[in-house]
């Protein structure tokens, strides 16, 4: 690189660098925690279903990739068992919400006392650990929303709740199974490289010393 060109990048540097800290203390964004490849999946799990109902005509399996964006969101990564048990439960749970949510959303009075209700009971769910709290959190968000439709009958309230029990499968199919992420990947690569030196050093110890008095001078 030529002299001047590398003093222009140094200058161009000096004079980014408070910029740049001002807006990292404005808008603070940690790379780090940046999951590019679980938003891409939360973003197949949408696309999927709004392609499938743009080409037959079915309008409602937009609601298919709602459900399906929440199910991805409460997928907060850990044991499988872990993620499966989260996943489910907001699917379950939010196919039960939407369902009364969708009777009621035309009465003002049952409205505000269900949302209430829901959203009280969903926020305790935080007691039970980080997982519990996500799938709290989007469960309140799947009833609110659900209550800003149109109030529909009983056919369409099963429905909606079929949709998202739809929703929750497919999204569940995905992450659990067709495009399993492994976030924690590289951390128990090093573990497991630390505990495999540590072993490798315990059977060198152990051939090295059996307590005879051969074995004391290498010690």
């Amino acid at each position: 690189m030529p002299p001047w060109l590398h003093t222009a990048a140094a200058r161009s540097l000096a004079v980014l660098a408070p910029l740049r800290a001002r807006l990292n203390r404005l808008v603070p964004l940690d790379l780090g925690a940046v999951n590019v490849m679980a938003g891409v999946r939360a973003a197949l799990a949408c696309a999927v279903p709004v392609l499938i109902g743009e080409l037959s005509g079915h309008d409602e399996l937009s609601w298919v990739a709602i459900s399906g964006f929440w199910a991805c969101l409460s997928d907060i990564g850990g044991a499988w068992n872990e993620r499966a048990m989260a996943m489910g439960a907001f699917t379950l749970f939010a196919a039960v919400g939407c369902c009364i949510g969708t009777l009621i959303a035309g009465h003002a009075w049952p409205a505000v006392a269900y949302a209430f209700a829901w959203c009280f009971a969903a926020t305790l769910a935080r007691v039970h650990g980080n997982a519990a709290s996500t799938v709290g959190l989007l469960l309140c968000s799947a009833v609110l929303v659900t209550l800003g439709l149109p109030e529909g009958s009983p056919r369409e309230a099963l429905q909606l709740s079929a949709l998202t029990l739809a929703g929750g499968a497919w999204a569940m199919l995905l992450a659990l199974a067709l495009w399993r992420l492994q976030p924690y990947g590289p951390a128990r690569k090093a573990v497991a490289q630390c505990w495999r030196a540590a072993a490798v050093y315990a059977a060198a110890l152990a051939r090295m010393h059996h307590g005879d008095a051969a074995d004391a001078g290498q010690w």
